[in-house]
């Protein structure tokens, strides 16, 4: 027992008839996350469904040296013989992996939790944000294979430039047969920071007030048409780094490519939810050995690689770190 004297003060009873603090929030604030979502993009090709097909690669034909490739020979005689031609042929594979990702909950804790809580126990509140889950390791899978591209623009000693950009998209503009719709530039945010540095010398930004703060603002992690030059650009730090330089990377529509499985024939004996389309499948596990202990367990399903440099463009856009 204590002895509370006049003038009586929180601090004092707080020991016996309060807390250190208490939760008055009606729901969970989340951390901060990168929300980029690549299929927003809409340049990484889905290549199919491998669910019943007996295999976990689907093999993607391709042909070089056909249609726009070959060129009609103009003929001596009107009897001289037609040359017959040739072409390239070739396949690039997809192979899909398992991944996975679960959560445990005590059977206290999901009876005493207050409703702010509820979202880390319960499972409806789990499947929505393990497939956020998934759409940063499909994330993650891009920016990993984007980096294997073997041409890389920019340099691992030197910060990103306007240069470096320009000549990445003239390298674009130079390849026969590049999608002009569907270029896409994936960059680690500290590269968007230095190109935006580099922007700041440019003339054209420096006499246009709307056309700066359009490129210099506080903005999201997808930039439409950047700078009116035609790509999309999407922002993330799931960007790689290797040899002390980031491996941002730019690519046209089918130089990445994904395939999944569907879960639903896996139909588990337990409350589920299956996302056909990402290959994902998220079960209500049971207590284990009596331990008094639920689990949420999320499996998906795909793969992500990238095409061969014939079918379309793909190169590295590298800065330092």
């Amino acid at each position: 027992m204590a002895t509370i004297s006049s003038p009586f003060r929180h601090a004092d009873t707080q020991a016996d008839y309060g807390y250190s603090s208490i939760i008055l929030a009606e729901r969970l604030r989340m951390g901060l996350a990168d929300a980029l979502n690549p299929l927003d993009l809409a340049a990484v090709a889905y290549m199919g469904d491998l669910g019943g097909s007996g295999s976990d690669t689907v093999r993607v034909p391709f042909a070089d040296g056909l249609g726009f490739d070959a060129s009609m020979t103009t003929l001596a005689t009107e009897t001289t013989a037609v040359p017959f031609g040739s072409f390239t042929s070739g396949a690039d594979t997809v192979t899909i992996a398992a991944h996975g990702l679960g959560y445990q909950s005590s059977y206290l804790a999901r009876m005493l939790a207050l409703p702010a809580e509820q979202a880390v126990h319960q499972f409806d509140s789990l499947v929505g944000m393990i497939t956020q889950s998934w759409i940063k390791t499909f994330r993650a899978k891009v920016a990993t294979t984007g980096a294997t591209f073997g041409t890389a623009v920019g340099a691992a000693g030197t910060t990103l430039s306007v240069d470096n950009l320009l000549d990445i998209v003239g390298d674009y503009n130079e390849t026969d047969g590049a999608d002009p719709s569907q270029a896409v530039l994936m960059l680690h945010p500290v590269q968007l920071s230095q190109l935006r540095s580099s922007l700041r010398s440019e003339t054209a930004f420096q006499n246009s007030i709307s056309d700066f703060a359009a490129v210099q603002g506080v903005r999201g992690r997808v930039y439409p048409n950047f700078l009116g030059l035609g790509i999309d650009v999407g922002v993330t730090s799931d960007v790689t780094t290797s040899g002390g330089a980031y491996q941002g990377f730019m690519y046209s529509r089918g130089a990445l490519m994904w395939a999944s499985a569907n879960p639903d024939r896996i139909a588990p004996a337990v409350p589920h939810v299956t996302v056909p389309e990402f290959g994902l499948l998220v079960q209500q596990g049971m207590d284990q050995n009596g331990q008094q202990v639920q689990s949420t367990e999320a499996f998906a399903y795909f793969g992500v690689a990238k095409a061969d440099a014939s079918v379309a463009f793909g190169q590295r856009l590298i800065s330092t770190t």
